[in-house]
């Protein structure tokens, strides 16, 4: 009997020592995979075209090398939602080891002039950026209007700017670089011009839609068939081309 209760201590005595041990071994691993500086896992981004992966890690503050086990998600997404290049974004996380974050950044669309440079819109009327002037427009510039006493993060109200910003919007990449400037001088009849110098008639606000297609159509066909012209006429249902 002596003999059994002293094995049935020794078996709890190493039980208890194998628990300690499994216990210090747990939060050994637990401590180095938490590590900060211990890489563990990706972060896939996708969608963005214009924020560099460094900028997005920055912005997000998710240090190199990462762990994504110390890698909270809602503080991260709303970390990228708080910069105003982002218009969207969701960061979640896949499995244990993964973080996945999907942007939808805000694109510039055009420039217009402002009380002490230039502004550069995008498709909401959102200041994405404000310059002193501007060597090369690589997109098209509204003029007719000067703004006064908006920064980058205001938001550009005015109607014809506004109705502009949609046309703008509705045109693809390609077609948009072909456009040098867009007129709004005259109340509600507005004026676009190609690199080209071809005038573009688009009138009032109307059909903004139908007029964004037939910019698109007509100056690929333009550019496909050599064709020289003075200007598109998109005031009516049928358009109308003036040769040169």
């Amino acid at each position: 009997m002596e003999e059994d209760k002293k094995a049935q201590r020794s078996s709890k005595g190493k039980f208890t020592t194998n628990a300690i041990l499994l216990l210090i071994i747990s939060f050994c691993i637990f401590y180095l995979l938490t590590l900060p500086s211990f890489h563990i896992g990706t972060v896939t981004i996708t969608g963005n075209n214009i924020l560099t992966e460094d900028e997005l890690f920055n912005i997000a503050q998710i240090p190199k090398p990462y762990n994504v086990l110390n890698v909270n998600v809602t503080e991260t997404e709303k970390r990228l939602k708080r910069d105003l290049r982002v218009e969207k974004v969701t960061v979640t996380r896949k499995m244990f080891t993964e973080i996945v974050i999907n942007i939808e950044e805000r694109k510039p669309i055009c420039y217009i002039a402002c009380d002490y440079g230039f502004l550069q819109l995008d498709k909401n009327g959102v200041i994405l950026t404000a310059v002193k002037n501007v060597k090369k427009f690589n997109l098209p510039i509204i003029t007719g209007m000067v703004l006064e006493n908006l920064y980058i993060g205001d938001i550009v109200n005015d109607v014809n700017i506004k109705s502009m910003l949609e046309y703008l919007a509705m045109l693809d990449e390609a077609t948009l670089n072909k456009l040098s400037e867009v007129n709004i001088s005259k109340q509600d009849y507005f004026l676009a011009y190609t690199t080209n110098s071809v005038q573009i008639k688009l009138g009032n606000k109307e059909r903004l839609a139908e007029k964004a297609n037939l910019t698109k159509t007509l100056l690929q066909e333009l550019s496909s068939k050599n064709m020289k012209v003075e200007y598109i006429d998109l005031n009516y249902a049928t358009p109308f081309m003036k040769f040169k």
